[in-house]
């Protein structure tokens, strides 16, 4: 990769974002997830949430990437965890809104988002999520 990413290049890159456990942002670009380190009045400082890996990423305060670190991670990307988040997200969100019991939830968003046996294997099980509910 080069050192430096073009400004066409910055356009066209896209990301998006997902809740943690603890109900913060993460951002989510090519599978890594980024913790927001700092905020300033116009730039958001954006670090991989692995431990020990120092790739990092600014966007601005409306979330437009702005560009950021250039050197490979030190691990792996982990998709099935990052689908995991999502899939999580997606049943806290119903769950917080419509007055269906979470297994019923759980069941219809694990069956929709065509998951892999190695994401449901890291998914929690709806016990589990609505036990996080209740705190």
């Amino acid at each position: 990769m080069n050192a430096t990413t073009e400004s066409s290049d910055k356009e066209n890159i896209k990301i998006s974002f997902v809740k943690s456990n603890k109900g913060q942002s993460l951002l989510l670009l090519n599978d890594y997830l980024y913790k927001c380190n700092k905020k300033t009045n116009t730039k958001k400082y954006w670090q991989c949430i692995s431990n020990g890996c120092t790739v990092y990423l600014h966007t601005d305060t409306n979330d437009k990437y702005l560009g950021g670190d250039v050197p490979e991670h030190d691990h792996e990307s982990n998709p099935e965890l990052v689908e995991v988040r999502q899939v999580r997200q997606k049943i806290k969100e119903r769950a917080l809104q419509e007055i269906i019991p979470i297994s019923i939830i759980y069941e219809q968003e694990t069956s929709k988002a065509s998951i892999s046996s190695t994401t449901l294997a890291i998914l929690p099980t709806s016990h589990e999520i609505c036990m996080c509910l209740k705190d």
